[in-house]
Order: structure tokens, then sequence, then C-alpha cells
């Protein structure tokens, strides 16, 4: 905006996204707002799979791996990328809700594009070793020779644990502000 208005209003969502960055120790070219977690966590998933789908990449072609204990958000947007071709594969959790890596390294293969899962489960409270399923990630791709994107719902994290982006070891990462 050219009006002063604007330009104050700009200068605080600037303001804000520094300090934001600062605190997660990332560039504050890496914070997109949204509207909240699960606005955040579409843009992510489903912007994500687009993008590739975008340069080249069939939606048939492409494999996303979660788990069946996510939030609606990231449930919901799995469900509609399955519509349009793409192949959804679930990982099976353990009794306290963690990601079973056993389980998760069988399913992982050429065909993947995607991991999704909450570092925090709103409902149970499991909290993820980001840091092994990263490494999880990291080792497939060196095998299979391909990208894989690992896509943290962090909406909870804030509330209970300290969130510098650099330490979950993931690709994309939505928090929320509430």
């Amino acid at each position: 905006a050219i009006h002063q208005e604007g330009q104050r209003a700009r200068a605080a969502v600037e303001s804000a996204r520094s300090q934001v960055a600062t605190t997660l120790q990332v560039r504050p070219e890496y914070i997109t707002w949204t509207s909240g977690g699960t606005e955040g966590n579409n843009i992510a998933i489903i912007g994500s799979i687009e993008a590739l789908e975008q340069s080249g990449r069939s939606y048939d072609s492409m494999t996303i791996i979660t788990t069946k204990i996510e939030h609606p958000s990231v449930g919901e947007a799995v469900v509609a990328l399955e519509r349009r071709g793409c192949t959804v594969r679930y990982v099976q959790v353990t009794e306290t809700g963690k990601i079973d890596l056993v389980h998760l390294q069988e399913l992982l293969d050429e065909s993947v594009v995607l991991i999704t899962t909450a570092l925090i489960n709103s409902e149970i409270g499991t909290l993820q070793s980001a840091h092994a399923i990263a490494k999880t990630i990291r080792q497939a791709e060196e095998r299979c020779g391909t990208k894989i994107l690992f896509h943290l719902d962090a909406a909870q994290a804030p509330l209970w644990v300290k969130c510098q982006f650099d330490g979950l070891k993931a690709d994309l990462v939505t928090f929320d502000a509430a």
C-alpha cells in the first residue's frame, strides 16, 4: 500500500516475520503466514504435491505416507490427493502412537514423494521422533535416488516443546500461534 496505514501494517507484519524467524532459526523468507494450522497443512501437503505435478510428475506416480491418527486437516488433504490419483500408504503406529520405523522403512520406495505426520498428536500427546523419521527418510532417499519431502504438523508443538526448524530435520513444518 502507498498510504501510511498500509505501510505501518506491512512493517508490523515484517517485524513479526523477523521475530518468528529468529525464534525458529530460519531466514524470514521461509515464513508464510496463513489463517491457521489447517490452512498451513493444506498448503504444505497439497501445495507440494501440486508443485510436483506442475513440474511434470503425474499424480498416479506419487505416493504419500501418513498415519491413520492424524488431525483431520492432514487426513482430509491426503484423501483429496488420493482422489486425484496419488497413492496413500498408512504407516503403522505403536500402541503409544509413535511411527513404527521398521514399517516406515518397508513402505519407502522410489514412488514416495511426501511423508506427513504430527510432531505432537493433539489427542493422545505422543511426541514423534522427528530425527529418527528424518534419518529413515534420508536413508531411503540414498537407496532409491529420490527426494522425499518430510512435513511435520507441529501446530500443537510450541505449547509443549522447543521448536527450532533445523532441529526438527523436516522440509516443511506447520505451526499455529494459538
